[in-house]
């Protein structure tokens, strides 16, 4: 158990300089079908640049969907993402949406004055492997507006393919973005716990002559010198 205990003490530092995995495996919800692709190579583009992650690519992705059977439950169970251990490492964040809310309609503004106003609406899910436990349940939202010039009757109209398409990249950009900052942001506060943790541990933590029950040799002492304090640049 000592022995235990201090393998923890030198692995812990050095693991909250390690990257964690991330997969994104998809989403569901009404609109996710026209929505989900560009969404998901968004969302990894976003993520791979990130130095603290590393995205799983799109058919890794597409093995963890079917390994906890996405497609088959409206939430997803977590026993089944506890089996995800057996493909990766347990320093992997999984990570789904759910749509919400997606619109697009005519609006006047002004009186005269008409645009297409888009809203996306994202429940987003980000569950730890280590942890066992999610990070984050929230929501993640996205607000375009295209104007289109005067008009009074074009509130009856249906939007065009090429304005859907339009809204629809503008929409999944925005998303992307406000779900990538959640990510990260998660992924510290987490980082930041385990530190903290280890931080008290190590207040009150054993020497290295408690763990193994040995004498041990303090070095001997070197007289000082004056030593210019480096610091970071």
């Amino acid at each position: 158990m000592k022995l235990l205990v201090l393998i923890l003490f030198v692995i812990l530092p050095f693991s909250s300089f390690a990257k964690n995995n991330v997969a994104f495996i998809g989403l569901s919800g009404n609109g996710a079908p026209s929505l989900e692709k560009g969404f998901e190579n968004l969302l990894r583009e976003k993520l791979s640049m990130e130095s603290e992650l590393l995205t799983k690519d799109y058919l890794e992705c597409q093995k963890y969907r079917r390994a906890i059977r996405f497609n088959d439950y409206a939430s997803v169970p977590r026993n089944y993402l506890e089996k995800l251990v057996r493909f990766t490492g347990d320093s992997m964040l999984v990570v789904w949406g759910t749509v919400k809310n997606f619109r697009l309609d005519y609006q006047h503004k002004k009186l005269i004055f008409t645009g297409i106003k888009g809203e996306l609406q994202i429940g987003l899910h980000i569950y730890s492997l280590l942890k066992k436990d999610f990070l984050f349940i929230g929501d993640v939202s996205a607000d375009v507006y295209q104007p289109k010039g005067m008009g009074l009757l074009k509130s009856k109209q249906a939007v065009s393919a090429k304005d859907r398409a339009e809204l629809i990249e503008l929409l999944q950009s925005e998303a992307v973005t406000n779900s990538c900052k959640t990510i990260i942001a998660a992924l510290r506060a987490e980082n930041a716990e385990m530190q903290n943790t280890f931080n008290a541990a190590d207040t009150n933590g054993p020497s290295i002559s408690d763990v193994f029950s040995i004498p041990s040799t303090e070095p001997a002492q070197i007289e000082s010198t004056t030593v210019k304090k480096r610091t970071k640049n």
